[in-house]
Order: C-alpha cells, then sequence, then structure tokens
C-alpha cells in the first residue's frame, strides 16, 4: 500500500508574538524613513508648502526658527513683517506704514511735532485690538501727541535697542 504524506495532527501552528510584532516594527520603521527621505525630497526640490520655518520651530522663541529662515533664504517674517539683518525681523515699512509701526490704518508722520516712542517686545506690541493697547491707549488720552508703538512680539533686550536706535532718528529736531 502507498505510503501517504502524514497529516499534521493537533492544534493549528500558532505564529509567535514576537515574530510577529518584529515584523510590525519593521514595518513601522520602514515606512517613518520613507516619509522622512519624502519630506526632505520636497524640501531640497523646493515645494513652498514644505519650506516654512512655522512647520518646524516655534517662531517667538525658536532659534531653529531663524536658522531654517536663514539657511532657505526666506524674505518674510511670521508676523507678515521681514528678515531684517540686524534686528532679526520687524514690521514692513509700506506708503500706508512708512515707520513701521503698529497704528489702525494707513497715516502720515508728523515728524516736527512732539512725539513719544513706545519701543518694545510683545507687551508693547500685544495681541489684542490695535485700540486696547497701552501706546494706543496713551494717543488717546493725550491729543497734543503723536504716540508711535514699535512693539515687536518676541523682541529681546538688544533688539529693542536697536529698534530704538533705528527709529530715533527721524524724530530728532533740527
Amino acid at each position: 500500500m502507498p505510503q501517504s504524506s502524514p497529516s499534521r495532527s493537533g492544534p493549528p501552528r500558532r505564529r509567535s508574538p514576537i515574530r510577529l510584532g518584529l515584523g510590525l516594527l519593521a514595518v513601522l520603521l520602514v515606512t517613518a524613513l520613507f516619509g522622512e527621505l519624502l519630506l526632505r525630497a520636497g524640501i531640497a526640490a523646493g515645494v513652498e508648502r514644505l519650506r516654512r520655518p512655522d512647520l518646524y520651530a516655534d517662531p517667538r522663541g525658536d532659534d531653529d526658527f531663524w536658522l531654517l529662515q536663514h539657511r532657505w533664504k526666506l524674505k518674510e517674517a511670521p508676523t507678515g513683517g521681514y528678515v531684517h539683518p540686524t534686528l532679526g525681523w520687524a514690521p514692513r515699512k509700506t506708503a500706508d506704514n512708512p515707520l513701521g509701526i503698529i497704528r489702525p490704518g494707513s497715516y502720515t508722520p508728523d515728524l516736527d511735532g512732539d512725539v513719544i516712542l513706545f519701543v518694545g517686545d510683545s507687551f508693547v506690541a500685544s495681541p489684542g485690538p490695535v485700540a486696547h493697547r497701552l501706546p494706543q491707549q496713551l494717543d488717546a488720552l493725550l491729543p497734543e501727541y503723536t504716540v508711535c508703538n514699535y512693539g515687536v512680539g518676541g523682541y529681546g533686550v538688544d533688539q529693542i535697542l536697536l529698534r530704538f536706535q533705528d527709529a530715533h532718528p527721524p524724530f530728532r529736531r533740527r
């Protein structure tokens, strides 16, 4: 009589949970590596959606943000300002805002009258409505003075001094 192949008897063979876990870990690592390579390739290729430093670092207190800003040669700052050569970032000066200050609406600066300059960090710039900020409150209380809000969020003492030195010359009395 011909012999038949031996049949397995007993419970079906189970896969080892360790082998299954290692296989899953390998798939996750390969997927993460592939995703990282795609991300880096997109950044190197200049995909604008990926070349935003605020995706990778906090602009309010992380030096890596400014490192990426410089490395990618970007001109726009996160606050709608621009990258300034000595200050790091500053509000953009425009035809409507020739001094680059926080002020509602467009204006023409009065460089000959009495002026109070508020220079500082986010406490002066304030994230609230413009009319509720300290310099604007003082401007409403002292109509005989022009009050200029030169506050910029995230500035340190060194940047505040440099901002003052940059802002002060047009207001010197002749």
